[in-house]
């Protein structure tokens, strides 16, 4: 066993559940211990070690604690790390509780009572990862509005926020935002398909003092000039016309687009004025294409 003094390794410290930097302070058959500031040290497993590593060292690592509460390590970086929401996959749900696999050698554990509802072996579901201080153990959870609030005050209308859907309910989903915040994104503001669980760009529609409404759509200005490029793009793909206009079924326009018919009314007029495109009584064609479709197609 080689040892080194330990007051050199004072200013790291990893909480666990988190990904970041420890020393190496003893090397052992066995693997390496780490010091983590104000915590025990911190197991590395010899089949994660680094070649060549010294004493002395830096390493990034994930902190968690095992089966028994003692603080381990992992140099591969996990799936979801404290207090993050994802998507992941369950690899073995018991009546004990289930284990989700995080990317690294330990799954997390999810008991029975943080189970929104039974989960299933080889599924996918939205969790949560938490720490219990007391026993010093990590878990998941799919009550994510347990963890989360409705705290509205560090935003603003036309903030761009990354989303997780989370649940659907009467005419509207309930969003994580930017991981710490739930909210709330309308049917009516969708403009696309989407997918429970998964992750998207939106924005800030409303703010109020316990509501967040989020859109997938841009306002303003902003919003017709995204709705002008998407727009361009698309012709472009289909030879520079599309039988789109004011007559178009504003579903259809949800669907081809990606924006409401509002939005796509607004684009074409700004596109005509600025003379990238033409509106005729069909459809919208390039100016300049050279694969422009005949207006009576």
């Amino acid at each position: 066993m080689i040892c080194v003094n330990l007051a050199v390794s004072k200013r790291y410290m990893i909480h666990p559940g988190r990904f970041g930097k420890l020393q190496v302070v003893r090397i052992e058959s066995q693997g390496l211990w780490l010091y983590n500031r104000d915590e025990e040290e911190v197991f590395l497993p010899y089949s994660e070690c680094p070649q060549g590593i010294q004493i002395g060292d830096i390493l990034e690592v994930f902190v968690f604690p095992n089966e028994k509460g003692r603080m381990e390590a992992s140099i591969r970086k996990p799936l979801l790390t404290l207090n993050e929401v994802r998507k992941l996959r369950v690899k073995d749900a018991t009546p004990h509780g289930a284990f989700v696999d995080i990317g690294i050698r330990a799954d997390l554990f999810m008991p029975p009572g943080e189970q929104q509802f039974k989960v299933e072996s080889g599924r996918e579901y939205v969790v949560i990862m938490r720490f219990d201080a007391e026993r010093k153990k990590l878990y998941g959870s799919t009550r994510i509005p347990r963890y989360l609030s409705w705290n509205t005050r560090d935003y603003e209308r036309g903030d761009q926020v990354d989303i997780i859907l989370l649940e659907k309910e009467e005419e509207s989903f309930k969003v994580v935002v930017n991981q710490k915040t739930l909210g709330s994104l309308p049917f009516s503001e969708t403009f696309r398909q989407v997918r429970m669980g998964e992750t998207y760009k939106a924005y800030v529609k409303k703010v109020e003092p316990k509501i967040l409404i989020i859109s997938l759509q841009k306002e303003g200005f902003e919003q017709i000039e995204d709705a002008a490029v998407k727009i361009i793009d698309y012709l472009k793909m289909n030879g520079g016309y599309a039988r789109l206009n004011d007559d178009t079924d504003p579903e259809e326009i949800k669907l081809r687009l990606h924006m409401s018919k509002k939005a796509f009314k607004k684009a074409i007029g700004h596109l005509q004025k600025l003379g990238e495109i033409q509106i005729t009584k069909r459809g919208i064609k390039l100016t300049k294409s050279q694969e422009t479709t005949p207006e009576n197609i």
